[in-house]
């Protein structure tokens, strides 16, 4: 990054594939905190990081009803479960850190 300022920092970067071994999710979560670290530590406007709209609780059978930010966290899968863990690790991690979460239904890729 040759210590260079960004505004902004979008961090892309995950695993996609279900069904993984816990092992799996614990280095895609390590490499979001590092990320999140190396935004930090260069001093960006803001950091984006793309999570899960699956770490909330289903509210009915037909998903219907929108889910907001304040709804039950209850995760459907392991992934999202590290999606919602990566973001708190984050969090407590990077006290200074400008952060911002987008919820997507899926992501594939």
């Amino acid at each position: 990054f040759n210590n260079e300022r960004y505004n902004i920092v979008i961090n892309l970067a995950g695993l996609t594939k279900f069904g993984c071994e816990d092992f799996e999710y614990d280095r895609v979560k390590e490499m979001k905190i590092k990320c999140a670290k190396m935004a930090e530590s260069l001093g960006c406007d803001k950091y984006v990081e793309v999570g899960s709209c699956s770490v909330y609780k289903v509210k009915d059978s037909k998903g219907e009803k929108p889910s907001k930010e304040d709804d039950k966290i209850e995760p459907h899968e392991l992934i999202a479960a590290m999606h919602y863990n990566s973001e708190h690790a984050i969090l407590e991690q990077c006290p200074s850190l400008p952060f911002v979460i987008t919820r997507l239904p899926n992501v594939y890729g």
